[in-house]
């Protein structure tokens, strides 16, 4: 049984899980617009004062949101 991270938009409060998300380079973020995918996790450059993950999550063509950790959820 995996344990997932369970997270919520800030912007659309969108609900999402951590199962399959993709994670991205500092230098993609551009990219994202153009991606089909609906959950990324950015990782910050600064590794020696990095607190977590930033989640962010593609609300419609022209929209990002910033997700923050609600929880966790077992999956088969």
């Amino acid at each position: 049984m995996k344990k997932v991270c369970v997270y919520k938009c800030k912007q659309c409060d969108t609900i999402l899980d951590s199962y399959g998300f993709l994670i991205l380079p500092e230098n993609i973020l551009d990219e994202f617009f153009e991606s089909e995918e609906k959950g990324f996790v950015y990782r910050p450059p600064i590794e020696e004062q990095r607190t977590g993950d930033i989640v962010i999550h593609r609300c419609d063509p022209v929209t990002i949101g910033v997700c923050e950790l609600i929880g966790w959820r077992k999956i088969g």
